[in-house]
């Protein structure tokens, strides 16, 4: 009940932050990430895009472990330093925060963009180096997007004489 209440009366504290950036000038913003890739989309897209709204030609590095690099590739105009990091464990990357005007050592996209659940849409960016990655997996015929798309027949042949014949008057 009083997370509720804090919610409606008190001030987005992420808001806050960004208006004391925005107040100062500032433009550089770290965050340290040391959860999830399932988050990326979910709330540090929209995390982006509020820092955005605020400092349009803001410098945004997250600091996140090396097997989540890949991931926040998706986000546009971000910068990524891996640091060998385990999940849920403190920051062990001695790095220079002075060189930011903004760090965020643990942000909480679920309590701080709240709003933009069912108003904003994540924009990722796909690289087609991605697109083969589903092949090291074995997946049987017609599991894939790609497959559907085309049709496939058990054995795994495509399905084009019923696209053709379909077409026919």
């Amino acid at each position: 009940m009083f997370r509720t209440l804090s919610r409606a009366l008190l001030p987005n504290r992420f808001d806050q932050m960004l208006k004391r950036l925005v107040k100062k000038k500032g433009k550089r913003v770290l965050l340290f990430w040391n959860r999830g890739l399932g988050d990326i989309a979910l709330g540090l897209y929209a995390m982006v895009h509020r820092i955005r709204e605020f400092v349009p030609d803001a410098e945004i590095t997250f600091l996140t472990r090396k097997n989540l690099v890949d991931g926040f590739q998706m986000l546009e105009g971000v910068k990524v330093v891996g640091a060998d990091w385990q999940r849920s464990e403190k920051n062990p990357v001695d790095i220079d925060t002075s060189q930011y005007d903004l760090v965020i050592e643990k942000p909480d996209p679920t309590e701080w963009v709240r709003w933009q659940r069912g108003e904003l849409v994540p924009k990722l960016q796909w690289e087609a180096r991605y697109d083969a990655l589903w092949k090291k997996f074995e997946l049987p015929d017609g599991y894939t997007e790609r497959d559907s798309k085309i049709g496939r027949c058990q054995g795994g042949a495509p399905i084009l004489s019923q696209a053709k014949s379909a077409s026919k008057p």
